[in-house]
């Protein structure tokens, strides 16, 4: 029971691997994206004639323009976050509220939480980061 801690009753610990995979789950719209783009132009080749005036050639030179556009990847944009909302859920828990005075407020029941701590708690809870942990007795 050292790995874990109670909390109304129930015994509760943080999954790491659930972190970690919330954190670098991948959903299907945040594929990176890479598009190149070829064209090719044909362009007449001009001569300059026996009066110095331009004119027409009989060939083209063939011009090439390549475009590469290519998109930053999302994913990491999104994990990064999704790991600051995970990090700051886990610290509404974590960190101590005071009473004014230094004391720290213990929490030991659902009813003494504020509605940041029971949002948190039921969100890590919902997402597998907190688990619950049933012990045979």
């Amino acid at each position: 029971m050292e790995d874990s801690f109670a909390f109304n009753g129930k015994y509760y610990s943080v999954s790491v691997d659930a972190f970690m995979k919330a954190v670098s789950s991948k959903e299907d719209d945040e594929n990176d994206k890479q598009t190149t783009i070829s064209q090719s132009y044909g362009i007449p080749m001009v001569a300059i004639g026996e009066d110095g005036k331009e004119a027409a050639a009989d060939s083209i030179k063939l011009m090439n323009k390549e475009i590469t556009e290519t998109s930053s990847n999302v994913n990491e944009v999104m994990s990064a976050y999704r790991y600051s909302l995970i990090n700051n859920l886990l610290n509404i828990l974590l960190t101590p509220i005071s009473d004014g005075t230094g004391g720290v407020i213990l929490t030991n029941s659902p009813a003494e939480m504020h509605f940041g701590q029971k949002l948190a708690f039921n969100t890590l809870l919902e997402m597998g980061i907190i688990y619950e942990i049933e012990y045979e007795e």
